[in-house]
């Protein structure tokens, strides 16, 4: 039996000061792990991180709010909804399934670390997934979210194997949308995504931290998986139409690749 089940938060301060939390509950081969983590990267600075391996809970979602805690991270935090959630199942057969779940595709935030308290835009997700991990059938991944003040974008995409991906704006599934580097073109009514350069918040093996602090569970990982590499950045994006810029936010996006 596999299962995991990992939260995904964020908020962006206006000034572009990113924080970013993990909660994780990983059961399999009669192993259970839970898991949390936070991640600062203020402007000119190289990023901060903690991990915690015990007393994890996972975020509690009540209402039009979640909120996470963990006093050995010292971070306490409140999202609040602005945007409608948005799920979907993006594999299901007979080697498992993986579902998403995107709570809160825009939210204001308020979250203490530290000691010290951070207001800005968030995000959250939850994915289920009990398929393992090298038995995906992609090998590449992109994800990304751009929320602003009127409009949320939120997009997975996969190749590698037999290309899939979602795409919403403000909650609708856009499928003529094309991902690339440069940002997110192809939506409905002319508009399109474009970044403009911000910074790195990491490049690394994924799963360096279980490695480090677990390796009875990194001898369970199949090689492709060890080889997994995360690249995230923020960069400013901003919305335009036909050209015209609408609106901008700060966006939090990702190559997986393995």
């Amino acid at each position: 039996m596999f299962r995991l089940t990992k939260w995904y938060l964020d908020l962006v301060t206006e000034e572009g000061t990113a924080l970013i939390a993990y909660a994780a509950a990983l059961e399999w081969a009669g192993v259970t792990v839970q898991f949390a983590s936070t991640l600062l990267a203020r402007p000119g600075a190289s990023p901060t991180e903690a991990t915690a391996w015990s007393q994890v809970l996972l975020p509690e979602h009540a209402g039009e709010a979640i909120r996470f805690r963990h006093d050995g991270l010292r971070i306490a935090g409140e999202w609040r909804r602005e945007a409608a959630p948005i799920e979907a199942t993006l594999l299901d057969d007979a080697a498992g399934r993986l579902h998403w779940a995107c709570l809160l595709p825009s939210a204001s935030a308020t979250v203490e670390l530290g000691g010290e308290r951070f207001i800005g835009r968030g995000y959250a997700e939850c994915l289920t997934m009990t398929r393992l991990p090298w038995t995906l059938p992609f090998d590449h991944l992109r994800w990304g979210r751009c929320p602003s003040p009127s409009h949320s974008l939120v997009w997975i995409g996969w190749s590698g194997g037999p290309p899939r991906q979602w795409v919403w704006l403000d909650g609708a599934l856009e499928a003529g949308a094309i991902l690339d580097d440069r940002g997110v073109s192809g939506l409905s009514d002319g508009r399109e995504l474009r970044f403009s350069p911000g910074r790195e918040l990491c490049d690394r093996r994924a799963l360096q931290v279980i490695s480090r602090h677990l390796p009875a569970v990194d001898s369970l990982l199949a090689g492709p998986v060890r080889k997994l590499r995360e690249r995230k950045r923020l960069d400013r994006g901003t919305l335009c139409r036909d050209g015209a810029p609408l609106e901008e936010g700060w966006a939090i996006h990702e190559v997986v690749s393995w």
